[in-house]
């Protein structure tokens, strides 16, 4: 997608934001600060509007102007489940088995080859490439699910539980070389919706310059999520100053 769009948007990367400020002071415009994990240097955008996509339930802190409403509706109803992503590699399982085509060859009757899953959809460059496809290590990303925020995980549990599982998976000799752990499907608690907050969110949409988005999750069905975007994008109009 930022491919596709690089001409119109920037995206950027392995950037971690530090702080926003909507300009609430009547004398500053809105601007985001973030800071580059390459070279630790802080940057700052200004901009027009502000579009809301954080979980502020655990960030509010960057927001430096967020205001005694929105913190009120923002940060004290919602819950989150975790999702932790690994990479590691890995023996592979004894019970594997998978299959590769070579794909230049498909007008010519096609060709299979019983090979390792990892390979799949991998271009067909020479056998000299592949190392050992059926007893060697191969590289897999693992994906792990818990039903609570993270602030509720006990993180030093998560990769000796991993490793617990690709055991019984018969995986052995397990490498891992990072992980990442993330709040996954923020959302209102049962009393959040209660109070109708899903809608108080709608009522504060483009003001304040904000945005807020992300709140669709909240809703019952996928024409609720359709609806509500339709008509937020009717309600939040930008115009040159």
């Amino acid at each position: 997608m930022s491919q596709a769009h690089r001409n119109v948007v920037k995206t950027v990367f392995d950037a971690t934001v530090t702080r926003v400020s909507r300009g609430l002071d009547g004398v500053s415009k809105p601007f985001v600060t973030y800071k580059t994990q390459a070279s630790g240097q802080t940057i700052r955008v200004d901009c027009d509007h502000v579009v809301m996509a954080v979980d502020l339930s655990a960030f509010a802190t960057l927001v430096t102007d967020l205001t005694a409403d929105e913190r009120a509706i923002l940060t004290g109803s919602y819950t989150a489940s975790t999702f932790v992503t690994t990479l590691f590699d890995s023996l592979p399982s004894p019970v594997e088995t998978a299959a590769q085509i070579w794909y230049y060859r498909m007008t010519q009757g096609g060709r299979l080859s019983a090979l390792r899953n990892s390979k799949l959809t991998l271009k067909y460059r020479g056998s000299t490439e592949w190392g050992d496809l059926i007893k060697g290590h191969q590289t897999r990303v693992a994906y792990q699910y818990y039903d609570t925020p993270l602030s509720q995980v006990v993180r030093g549990g998560v990769t000796p539980l991993l490793r617990k599982d690709l055991a019984l998976a018969g995986m052995n000799q397990v490498a891992v070389w990072t992980q990442r752990p993330f709040n996954y499907f923020p959302r209102f608690t049962q009393e959040g919706l209660k109070k109708g907050l899903p809608r108080k969110i709608w009522n504060m949409q483009g003001q304040r310059r904000t945005t807020w988005i992300g709140s669709s999750v909240c809703f019952e069905s996928a024409l609720d999520v359709v609806t509500y975007n339709n008509n937020l994008i009717k309600r939040v109009q930008m115009t040159p100053a």
